[in-house]
């Protein structure tokens, strides 16, 4: 019976891609999805959303079309599960297969072929070094995607790489991510995808490990506007809120690193995002907050937040006495050690 099952599904997408009229703006998923039978799919294209369709009859089939290729993807919900399943909206048919439970695979069109080629080639090398650790494993993905996007820096799979490896993923240094994106082509650059991404990565490039720190004037509590940064010590740069539970758990780990290191140069700087002056002023005199305090009372659309790509907090800055970024979001041994190592005493 199953395999009478697979020889009609296969019958039906043959059909279907010799019904398929060549060239103009159509597209046709199609996927034979029996585990998904009366779920739903969602197609979203470019983060937008173009479609919900119901699974009837163990398949899938979604028609419509499109202006131009976009990097898009379906979302496969049964019950409380859900899938998310990476494609190209282009025209033609586009073939869904199963790779396993959690992984369907489109193919059938010259995008979605292309990527298709770069998962099977990506997988084979991580099965030829199969005792190696999970971060051994993603250092090598990374690797693999960096070298496609320069192989191919006109090709639409290369951004989706790098949406998929680099924007979601901090581990990697900026400067490389910003290099990446750097290669793409024009095109690639101007479309939704690419805005996005370029917008993230020239925050982070301005904001990475070994660049200067960005300068912004910003009003301290006695409303006076002052710079943030300014040298001859080191700098923890803090952005906080008072509405901000995990902002008030760290306030213990700041004061010892003050006390620590405060005789070796290391002077503390918050920011607020708080939107609300007097909330603020309040939380300073609550939690007996040292150091240097500034407002930003545009919050997370302010300068100060937009300038450092903040976008939670606490977010965390380590800037060394020539006013240069030597590191972010790091834990408070990192920035003892980074102290004791770097660090002179003040005369």
């Amino acid at each position: 019976m199953k395999r009478l099952r697979h020889l009609l599904t296969l019958l039906i997408l043959t059909t279907a891609a010799h019904s398929q009229q060549p060239g103009g703006s159509a597209y046709n998923i199609k996927a034979f999805v029996p585990s998904w039978k009366g779920g739903t799919a969602q197609l979203i294209l470019e983060g937008t959303p173009v479609s919900t369709t119901a699974i009837q009859n163990d398949m899938l089939s979604v028609a419509g079309n499109v202006s131009s290729p976009g990097p898009a993807v379906i979302v496969l919900r049964r019950n409380r599960a859900q899938l998310y399943v990476p494609l190209f909206l282009e025209p033609g048919l586009i073939r869904i297969r199963t790779q396993s439970a959690f992984r369907l695979i489109a193919s059938g069109t010259p995008l979605n072929d292309a990527y298709a080629a770069y998962i099977q080639e990506s997988d084979s090398v991580l099965r030829a070094r199969p005792a190696a650790t999970f971060a051994a494993t993603r250092t090598l993905q990374l690797e693999w995607a960096a070298g496609y996007i320069r192989r191919n820096p006109g090709s639409p799979v290369s951004l989706r790489l790098l949406h998929e490896f680099y924007f979601l993923d901090r581990s990697t240094p900026d400067t490389v991510y910003h290099a990446l994106y750097e290669a793409l082509d024009s095109t690639l650059k101007a479309t939704p995808t690419g805005r996005t991404i370029g917008q993230e990565a020239n925050a982070r490039y301005r904001t990475a490990t070994g660049r200067p720190a960005p300068q912004v004037l910003l009003p301290d509590t006695a409303g006076t506007p002052r710079p943030i940064i300014t040298t001859g010590h080191v700098t923890l740069l803090y952005f906080w809120a008072s509405w901000c539970a995990p902002c008030r758990r760290e306030l213990p780990s700041l004061r010892k690193l003050e006390a620590d290191y405060g005789a070796s140069g290391l002077v503390l700087a918050g920011i607020s995002l708080d939107t609300d002056k007097s909330a603020w002023l309040r939380a300073v005199r609550t939690d007996a907050r040292s150091g240097r305090q500034w407002i930003e009372e545009k919050g997370f659309a302010g300068t100060a937040a937009t300038t450092y790509g903040v976008t939670v907090v606490p977010t965390t800055f380590l800037v060394d006495a020539q006013g240069v970024i030597r590191g972010r979001d790091l834990t408070p041994e990192a920035v003892g050690a980074w102290m004791r190592q770097h660090a002179q005493p003040v005369q």
